[in-house]
């Protein structure tokens, strides 16, 4: 909300809301590199309109874990708040925190289990969706083999939640086998990765 784009839209249709008696929570991510007067303007305005907000602090380093973290952080926020207010309507403003929104909707429907459903599908999407963007096909020509390892993941999941009441031993003995099936695969395509390359920005200036 501290950016330019909160302030201009997101703010102004949640006053109008207000308006239309509306009890709105707000929870956004906010640059720890921005002003304090910029966080306490909107604190100001917040309070003003009865909106409660809920700002986050946004990471994004490393790459890719950082924003698996915000969702963790933000998840748990949510289901906190849920607990407390019972939420008629989600909005999410993007696709990422709408990993969040489709979270609280599986656990209606189907408990803890739709949260581990809802939780696999937004880091799977997080995880591989970059490989098909037509940016990254033109920037890289390493083939780091997506599809496969998107099925070998799924099924290990499918396989792991079906014999989720195994004994102990049995769970052991196949966690053990799962490790030693990654790790063969990853073996088998670790010359295709360059970890320092990984967290290097690419140049688009060129």
């Amino acid at each position: 909300m501290t950016d330019p784009l909160g302030q201009s839209q997101v703010l102004p249709y949640l006053i109008g809301l207000n308006k239309r008696e509306y009890k709105l929570t707000l929870i956004s991510f906010e640059k720890k590199s921005k002003p304090e007067n910029n966080k306490a303007i909107i604190e100001s305005i917040c309070q003003e309109n009865n909106i409660k907000w809920q700002p986050l602090n946004y990471t994004k380093i490393p790459p890719v874990i950082s924003t698996i973290k915000d969702i963790m952080v933000l998840r748990r926020k949510v289901k906190k708040l849920f607990a407390i207010n019972k939420f008629d309507i989600v909005h999410c403003r993007s696709y990422i925190t709408s990993l969040v929104g489709l979270n609280l909707i599986f656990i209606q429907i189907w408990g803890v289990y739709g949260s581990a459903i809802a939780t696999f599908i937004g880091l799977m999407y997080i995880a591989f969706s970059g490989f098909f963007l037509k940016t990254y096909k033109k920037l890289n020509t390493e083939d780091y083999k997506p599809i496969q390892w998107f099925l070998a993941i799924t099924i290990g999941f499918i396989v792991v939640y079906c014999l989720k009441d195994l004994h102990l031993i049995g769970k052991i003995l196949l966690s053990g086998a799962l490790i030693l099936f990654f790790v063969i695969l990853f073996a088998k395509v670790r010359h295709h990765i360059s970890f320092l390359e990984f967290f290097e920005k690419p140049d688009l200036t060129s």
